[in-house]
């Protein structure tokens, strides 16, 4: 189990977002407009998943990133430069200074790049947008979960006011642990809300536990 522990020593547990999700919506951006299938988030108004036709990418901006092509693969360069032309429609910087790559995975089709949400420094807690490039450095979909974070909202995060150690005896007691069977893992990360960003600590912990019958199982 994933556990977070803001200022308020609430606790959440991240759940999964599908991606083949429909949310219906009757306003879509322009460029949204255009894809085969966009999916949106309604209360951000910005595309959740969107297929796209090559021909339907229009064309190639300029790179923005303080990163040089050259120490890029060609599929990667691609990607940023999609992100670079519709960083509005994504509720990104201009300058994708909010985004971070942090993995990339080979398919059959392409790659697939994972650029994680950052914010002064900081990981956004399940921010991310995903982008697909086909063999022939085109981008043919893109799964975006990026919180739009406006100078405003930043400006109104919150910091957390308790330490990890403290955050970790909070998800111990919770799970009901009885042993600890890994290195127990926390990392401070911004949480979004309704009013910005709290920052808060992702605790995580392998633990056996109290079943309902009395006997110990292993939990995450």
């Amino acid at each position: 189990m994933q556990f977070v522990l803001n200022m308020g020593l609430k606790m959440r547990v991240a759940s999964l977002i599908a991606l083949a999700a429909i949310i219906p919506t009757p306003v879509l951006p322009q460029d949204a407009a255009a894809a085969l299938v966009t999916t949106m988030h309604a209360e951000r108004n910005t595309p959740r998943l969107q297929i796209l036709a090559p021909e339907q990418q229009g064309r190639q901006a300029l790179m923005t990133t303080q990163v040089t092509p050259q120490d890029m693969p060609d599929k990667l360069i691609a990607a940023w430069r999609f992100l670079t032309e519709r960083a509005s429609e994504y509720g990104l910087t201009p300058d994708l200074s909010s985004l971070q790559h942090v993995g990339t995975q080979e398919t059959e089709l392409g790659s697939v790049f994972r650029f994680s949400q950052q914010l002064g420094g900081r990981r956004v807690a399940d921010g991310e947008i995903v982008v697909s490039v086909n063999n022939d450095n085109q981008v043919y979909q893109v799964y975006n979960n990026i919180y739009p974070a406006t100078a405003e909202k930043a400006a109104r995060a919150s910091f957390a006011e308790i330490p990890p150690d403290r955050a970790r005896d909070l998800a111990w007691d919770t799970l009901g642990a009885q042993k600890l069977l890994a290195e127990p893992l926390s990392e401070l990360v911004y949480i979004p809300d309704e009013n910005g960003f709290v920052l808060a600590y992702d605790v995580r912990l392998y633990v056996t536990r109290n079943k309902t019958d009395g006997e110990a199982e292993p939990g995450y």
